[in-house]
């Protein structure tokens, strides 16, 4: 912003330049006197030195000593003079509507930025790569631990596709339902890794939501078995309608190209059919469990209640902050120590980390011993609980951090951080 305002006076006193400049070069052509360049930057330098506040006078010896000049009758540049005073006015006219001022300056702004940018950039990269460096030394143990669970999981998710796609006793939609919640689990986890490597623990705490309700649905389905999947799969039809119907409000305001009036009406059919096949409650929500909660309209907190995981509500109503535009969000952050959170944070910090890796290594291992559930064998089993044994060393290791004083605020794990409290599955 400085320097968006040094510039802006420059081009004003450019301006003004360029007016005295030009009254000067008429003053002195009617006398048939042509300046050379230097006498004029004189003039021009030593009239805005006097601030306008009062006349000039233009004195020949001023002048002789850029070059040769005639005897010319005295010339007076005063502020007041009407010449001056319509220029003077038209210039503060375009103060009063300062856009196209404000256009050209942008333009020279953008210009002198890109220039610096590869250099500034560069500068700013190694410091992030820096501070990653510090982050990653002071929390190193668990987060190789949650990478260690992430690759686990991926591995188990990859295995499991690999081998049930083509096992006709997973036939229905429960395997695949599951296996698509684990990879989209296993992806949010790869993302919590990466802010949290980063230092970034409000948006890691975001990400970890979200990968909550993926522990929780899956959880959900996985009780309920197969009609449930299904009821699931089904309700994409009631989704795509509500966006399709969005979609056509604001297509022209968007300047995005409507549905095809067919691609609409197969749409609107398709969406009653599934309200004709499971009910009018099909339409809300979370429709597609109403059947197995025994309620029209359920909601994500039911949902939560039926798995026996609403005590994550805390601890997901927190990390709501940072996906939401509320006050609390904008007032308290995670990554801030508690008695300072008085400063604006706008980037990376080595505090908040325990809070969503820990919460991250429970979800994704919820989500994960769902999925083998489904085939409860020994290899399973064992995996659940190499899992729930990776769960308590991450723990563990947070604790480690903590007490050896490495870390700005180590912060506490409560019962909504983590560990057997937070209700992780037990195999």
């Amino acid at each position: 912003m400085e320097e968006l305002q040094r510039m802006y006076e420059s081009a004003f006193e450019d301006r003004m330049k360029a007016i005295i400049l030009a009254f000067i070069v008429e003053e002195f052509g009617e006398q048939s006197i042509v300046l050379n360049d230097r006498q004029l930057k004189y003039i021009e330098e030593a009239f805005i030195s006097h601030d306008l506040k009062d006349s000039f006078e233009i004195q020949r010896e001023d002048l002789f000593k850029f070059g040769e000049i005639p005897e010319f009758r005295p010339i007076t540049i005063r502020v007041d003079d009407p010449k001056l005073r319509t220029s003077f006015e038209a210039l503060l006219r375009t103060l009063a509507d300062p856009l196209p001022l404000s256009q050209k300056l942008a333009t020279i702004l953008l210009k002198s930025v890109k220039q610096r940018a590869k250099a500034t950039l560069r500068k700013v990269q190694q410091e992030k790569d820096e501070f990653s460096r510090h982050v990653r030394e002071i929390w190193s143990k668990p987060l190789q631990l949650l990478d260690l669970v992430v690759g686990i999981s991926l591995e188990i998710c990859s295995d499991l596709w690999s081998e049930g796609t083509g096992d006709s006793s997973n036939e229905g939609g429960l395997f695949e339902v599951l296996c698509r919640l684990q990879a989209r689990s296993c992806q949010i986890a790869q993302e919590v890794l990466l802010l949290l490597k980063n230092g970034f623990a409000d948006g890691a705490h975001a990400r970890w939501r979200t990968l909550h309700e993926m522990a929780v649905i899956g959880s959900f389905i996985g009780k309920y078995g197969e009609e449930c999947a299904q009821r699931y799969m089904d309700h994409q039809v009631v989704e795509f309608e509500k966006l399709a119907t969005q979609h056509s409000e604001y297509a022209e305001v968007l300047k995005h190209n409507p549905f095809d009036p067919e691609e609409i009406s197969q749409i609107h059919q398709d969406y009653e059919g599934v309200l004709n096949e499971y009910g009018p409650q099909f339409r809300n929500d979370y429709g597609w469990a109403s059947a197995f909660l025994k309620n029209a309209k359920p909601s994500f907190v039911d949902i939560e209640r039926d798995v026996e995981m609403e005590f994550c509500r805390p601890t997901y109503k927190e990390a709501s902050h940072n996906v939401h535009a509320s006050a609390k969000g904008a007032f308290y952050r995670l990554g801030l120590p508690a008695d300072d959170q008085g400063v604006l944070l706008a980037g990376p910090s080595d505090v908040g980390i325990p809070h969503a890796l820990d919460a991250t290594a429970g979800s994704l291992i919820q989500m994960t011993i769902t999925l083998l559930q489904t085939a409860p064998t020994l290899d399973a089993l064992t995996t659940m609980q190499i899992l729930m044994q990776l769960s308590a060393e991450i723990r563990d290791s947070l604790a480690e951090v903590a007490a050896s004083g490495s870390a700005t605020d180590p912060g506490s794990l409560s019962k909504e951080g983590g560990g057997d409290e937070t209700g992780r599955a037990s195999p």
